[in-house]
Parts: C-alpha cells; structure tokens; sequence
C-alpha cells in the first residue's frame, strides 16, 4: 500500500509537471518568432531548483511552457483561483539600439504594455532587448547610456534584473551563447517566482473560502 501511495504521487507531480504553463509575449511579433523555438528548448533542457516559500524542501523541476500572443482579454487578475487558464508570466521582446526610435515608438508601446498589466494587478513580466552583433560597430566607444538604461530607468527602477539584453542567437550562435545562458536562467528564475506568487495567492483563496464554511448557503 505504501508503494502504491508512492507511486500514486510520483504519477501526480509528474502529470503536473507534463502540463505547459501559458506565457504571452508581447512587441516585435516576427523577431520572437524567430527565436521562439530557442527558447522553448533551452527552457526544458535541463532542471532547475524550486525554492519555495515558507521554508518548503526544495525540488528540482523541468519547465514547461506554451507561448501564447499577449492580449487583455485573456487576462486575470493575479487573485484570480483558475490557475489552469491564466498566463503565468508575460515577456515583451524588441529590438532597438536608436535612442531616437525608443522615444518615437518604443517607449509608448512598452508603457501600454504595462498598464495593462498593472490594471491587473500582475506583477511577473519581463522586457528583452535582443542585440543582433556587429562586428564594425564593436569596436566603436560604447554609449553613456543605452536604449536598455532607458529602459530601466522609464519602467523598472526598482526591478532592473527584469530588463535585460540579449544577443540573437540565430545570428551569431557562437558570440551569444554566453548573454543567452543568462537570459534563459533570468526566465527559469521569474517563471518560478511567478508559479510560487500564484500559490501563495491560492493558497489564500482557499483559507478565506473555509473561514466562510459555516455560513448559511456556503459552497465550496
């Protein structure tokens, strides 16, 4: 009975784990397209360490995900109980090195983004600037600052590590490998962060749910 038990519990984690959390993307539609399968395998290549809340044992996961187009009508409130149905985490990709373009287009279009989501009070995003290499312009001084700086400075000052730049590994493979090691880990990280915000969240539902038992008429 005991085995059975056990192995009644391993089916279950290893059904959820099966299941492939919605992520929408947002911004440049084509560029995300052509990195999308980039990033779906280096997502489940390997396990990565869940560090939970409330000092819960630690385990180690493959993540699954779906992208899905970004758009308000799918949206939940991050209190919403379907955890099934509602994205878990959101990521806007572009391209853009003119801090002229930024602030004709760019910009306005990032802001939109995240009004929305602030109206829903959702909290796990994340904005990637992907930087195609050019060897003639390598060599030339850098910026003081950069469309990534205005970027945090605009919409993240408090969350920084949310913005972040990344080398398009259909271009040059060789060069990006080390700037996408780093975002694939920055992903892993805030998918996980979000999958822990949605528990809690949950998990908070289903205690004011119980505090409501004795009342007339009440229905789990």
């Amino acid at each position: 009975m005991e085995k059975d038990a056990e192995n009644d519990k391993k089916c279950t984690l290893d059904t959820l784990l099966e299941d492939k959390s919605n992520v929408t993307y947002a911004g440049n539609e084509d560029l995300f397209l052509s990195i999308k399968g980039n990033i779906l395998n280096s997502i489940s290549s390997d396990t990565v360490e869940w560090r939970r809340s409330y000092s819960r044992p630690v385990k180690s996961v493959r993540l699954k995900v779906s992208f899905v187009p970004f758009s308000a009508d799918n949206l939940f409130s991050c209190t919403h109980e379907n955890l099934i149905k509602q994205p878990v985490f959101h990521v806007y990709i572009n391209e853009c090195a003119d801090m002229d373009a930024y602030k004709l287009s760019l910009k306005d279009d990032i802001d939109s983004w995240l009004k929305v989501l602030n109206q829903h009070n959702i909290q796990d995003w994340m904005i990637v600037l992907v930087d195609t290499y050019d060897s003639k312009k390598a060599s030339k001084i850098i910026p003081r600052t950069t469309v990534l700086d205005k970027i945090r400075n605009d919409f993240a000052i408090k969350h920084g590590d949310r913005c972040l730049s990344v080398l398009n590994p259909t271009k040059f493979e060789s060069r990006s490998a080390e700037s996408w090691r780093g975002f694939i880990s920055r992903i892993q990280h805030f998918l996980l962060v979000a999958y822990d915000r949605q528990l809690i969240n949950f998990q908070e539902i289903i205690r004011e749910q119980r505090e409501c038992r004795n009342k007339k008429n009440w229905s789990f």
